[in-house]
């Protein structure tokens, strides 16, 4: 069974439910790991409070170090997929890194966090309905600003270059498919759709490291909550999608962890006593 760490996007809490205004479902991770787990991998969640940016990448690396793992692999959903990719600049973690995934990723920043910062007191509207997926803006607009293009543009400015797998899964959605839920924000926004998203996230912001993709599923159907929003009438062709992203996942997973296998078993060999064995 192969272990990897999963970090949830920004709408999860102490619980880590998916939230929906006061409505509370289950577990962000219970779907995928179910799904993985058919392919022998077993997902292991992390998650914190709501924090900025920098107070949640510090608290997740201690969470992960406490495993002890040599190596690890660490798949991030959202902004589970900013701060996995913020690991790399970690002094503590960055060499244990074999390997990231993410998806529904705004590695360029989210458009919606871009709107938050625009908005004023008489949008109320749209801030009700920000709320209603979590983003309390008035109370939280500045972990909601870390993810602006701007703000991240800057935080990532200095990144080094890759040098482990990195992989980002790309998801979007047709408008007119897209569930009601994103539809009404869009039209409180006052913004029109005329670019690829997955209904929080732009197509264009989530490609990062190798892009594979792309998968039709919309940014909640890619975690498994698909049974609530979407249409029943594609309902079936949804979970097709999603087990075809699952699947992709983890052979990604599995390809990492046997190149992690190859190159500890070659360590191991070149170390032994007498060895006369050299890399080429």
């Amino acid at each position: 069974m192969i272990e990897i760490f999963y970090l949830p996007g920004l709408n999860t809490y102490n619980d880590d439910r998916v939230h929906i205004g006061p409505l509370k479902f289950f577990r962000m991770h219970e779907v995928l790991a179910e799904h993985l787990g058919r392919h022998r991998i077993r997902l292991i969640p992390i998650y914190s409070d709501k924090k900025n940016l920098k107070d949640k990448v510090e608290h997740l690396v201690k969470e992960i170090n406490q495993h002890q793992k040599s190596r690890v692999i660490v798949l991030g959903h959202s902004t589970g997929g900013v701060i996995a990719r913020s690991f790399l600049t970690n002094p503590e973690i960055k060499g244990k890194l074999s390997g990231i995934i993410t998806f529904g990723c705004p590695h360029r920043g989210s458009h919606l966090a871009d709107l938050a910062g625009q908005l004023n007191k008489n949008k109320s509207s749209l801030i009700k309905i920000l709320k209603l997926f979590g983003y309390d803006v008035t109370k939280n607009i500045n972990y909601i600003l870390d993810l602006s293009s701007e703000n991240l543009a800057k935080y990532f400015r200095d990144e080094p270059k890759l040098i482990i797998p990195a992989y980002s899964f790309i998801c979007t959605k047709a408008t007119n498919n897209l569930p009601w839920i994103f539809r009404l924000l869009y039209s409180y926004s006052g913004q029109k759709i005329d670019f690829a998203t997955d209904g929080l996230v732009s197509e264009k912001s989530q490609h990062w490291g190798t892009s594979i993709g792309p998968f039709n599923l919309d940014h909640l159907a890619q975690i498994g909550f698909f049974k609530h929003l979407v249409n029943p009438l594609h309902k079936r062709q949804t979970l097709l999608e999603f087990d075809r992203l699952i699947k992709a996942i983890a052979d990604i997973v599995k390809e990492i962890n046997a190149s992690n296998l190859r190159s500890d078993s070659f360590t191991d060999v070149s170390q032994q006593p007498g060895s006369g064995r050299v890399g080429k």
